[in-house]
């Protein structure tokens, strides 16, 4: 439980860096995009970027537990690690693939970072 635990909590303050560094690039980009014009249609394109940046961000920090995953021995190829990981992160959890006991913490701490990250937005 002790490593399970110690590798989770990396790669949740990965994650948590990861996420701080991407919703600093969005507010940037959305603060620099809205002072040049506002219009509707503007408006749009500036949040078509903002939902694609924070898209792009889930799939990699999806693909960052799989990553973890894989390394820990606890799946046979990424396809089944990101498979397992986007089951996780969103808080699905169809149960088709379970954790070994010894990494079984690495699942829940990834669902609640990804909540921290829907509540964040």
């Amino acid at each position: 439980m002790g490593l399970s635990l110690l590798v989770g909590t990396g790669v949740f303050c990965v994650s948590l860096i990861f996420f701080a560094m991407t919703t600093t690039v969005i507010v940037n980009l959305a603060l620099r995009l809205i002072h040049r014009t506002v219009g509707f249609w503007h408006s749009v394109i500036v949040m078509m970027l903002v939902s694609l940046i924070t898209a792009a961000a889930h799939l990699i920090q999806i693909a960052l537990w799989a990553l973890v995953y894989l390394n820990c021995g606890e799946a046979a190829n990424f396809q089944r690690a990101f498979y397992f990981s986007a089951q996780s992160y969103t808080s699905l959890g169809y149960g088709d693939i379970q954790l070994s006991e010894r990494w079984q913490l690495l699942g829940p701490l990834e669902a609640v970072r990804s909540e921290e990250h829907t509540s964040e937005l």
